[in-house]
């Protein structure tokens, strides 16, 4: 594997937009703009986002996220605890709150490997209805892989962004690679997204995907009668063996050896990797989204977090006391993803499913428009044919 000095490009500030980037195939900017809400519940995380879509731009309005341990003890008894149910109910309702303040037209709210697995789940979200008017739909894994890569497309398909964050003169005479492995850590489950890119068309594809059923809450429950050590290197090894199904169908470390994959990773542990990595001293996403660090430099955060204690670790901007007890099992599996995939850097995504929400909100809006507007033009164009042609 090649080496390098290089710890990490900062992408110059972007404006407040998600993917940071006009839509593609814009229309015309809006008389008056639409706004989007999107909710995306986790096994850990509670996360709402607000947009604006003025035609050519969606511009962040709300960016909120709630740490409610909805899935603690879900590994081992199979249902969601009482009192997370009741900690995401509150956090549901301010969610509700927050959307009430702006005129949205279109709400959007998913669940994931939490509310696959619960043997109560459909309890819950008939209380959820209920108690704050929220219907929560429940996604695939598929579905979950296919919205994060939806929001990481302006990461995927600009070679100019590529080419201009890899300054490195080793990988500037290399082509932009146009393959893309992307993984999204969560709380209940990890998945990997084997991905094709066309730079020409500017357009990507989920070649394959896997979801592994353990995230960072999952695997330290797994593994809680251990010491510290001994459980951080059994998770390495546990994942590590999960992941080799997956290699063996797409063969990705050929790929790797011959610099042809752009490693993207979502989730708060690579984005807690990247933010002590560049030693913030409060967390900050526009700094983290979108970069590029070498994976010598999250090694080394890794190490960081290993050498803290609990009470440091909940003290770290970077981390906090929600994420302190779960922070090494993330780091668990994002090494075995790099050991199994040894790329020399690593972009940073602080963005996922809500964003890839809205995202599809918008373009569908777009879409109907474009109808509206193609069906006008028809109607007021064409000849009718018949007795509907003949003037009366």
């Amino acid at each position: 594997m090649m080496k390098t000095n290089l710890t990490y490009q900062k992408r110059k500030s972007f404006p407040h937009y998600v993917h940071s980037h006009k839509i593609k195939t814009p229309i015309t900017p809006y008389k008056t703009p639409f706004y989007y809400a999107a909710i995306d519940l986790g096994t850990t995380s509670c996360r709402l986002l607000v947009v604006k879509d003025t035609g050519d731009a969606l511009k962040i309005i709300e960016r909120y996220s709630s740490s409610v341990l909805l899935g603690e003890g879900l590994s081992k008894t199979g249902l969601l605890d009482e009192c997370a149910i009741n900690r995401t109910i509150r956090t549901l309702r301010l969610f509700v709150k927050k959307i009430h303040n702006w005129p949205v037209s279109n709400i959007s709210a998913i669940a994931t490997e939490v509310c696959r697995q619960a043997a109560n789940a459909q309890e819950f979200l008939r209380r959820v209805f209920e108690e704050t008017g929220l219907r929560i739909d429940v996604i695939s894994d598929r579905e979950e892989a296919e919205l994060a890569l939806e929001s990481c497309g302006s990461l995927l398909s600009s070679p100019r962004y590529y080419n201009q964050h890899m300054h490195h003169s080793l990988y500037a005479r290399k082509p932009c690679p146009n393959r893309a492995l992307i993984f999204d850590i969560g709380g209940g489950s990890t998945e990997i997204s084997w991905v094709r890119t066309d730079h020409t068309s500017r357009k990507y594809f989920l070649s394959g995907m896997t979801s592994l059923k353990h995230g960072i809450v999952s695997l330290t429950e797994l593994f809680d009668q251990l010491t510290l050590k001994e459980a951080y290197n059994a998770a390495v090894r546990y994942i590590t063996s999960k992941l080799e199904s997956f290699e063996s169908i797409y063969c990705i470390k050929r790929e790797v050896a011959q610099q042809n994959v752009h490693m993207i990773g979502i989730s708060g542990t690579i984005t807690t990797l990247a933010g002590i990595a560049l030693d913030l001293k409060r967390y900050d996403r526009y700094q983290i989204d979108g970069t590029i660090l070498s994976c010598n430099a999250l090694a080394q955060s890794i190490h960081k977090i290993k050498s803290m204690s609990q009470t440091a670790l909940e003290l770290h901007p970077c981390i906090g006391r929600s994420r302190a007890s779960l922070v090494l099992a993330g780091c668990a599996i994002y090494e075995a993803i790099q050991a199994m995939w040894p790329t020399d850097m690593i972009t940073v995504a602080d963005r996922g499913l809500r964003d890839g929400l809205v995202i599809r909100m918008a373009r569908d809006h777009q879409f109907r428009l474009r109808r509206e507007d193609n069906n006008k033009h028809y109607f007021n164009e064409q000849p009718r044919s018949g007795a509907l042609a003949l003037s009366i």
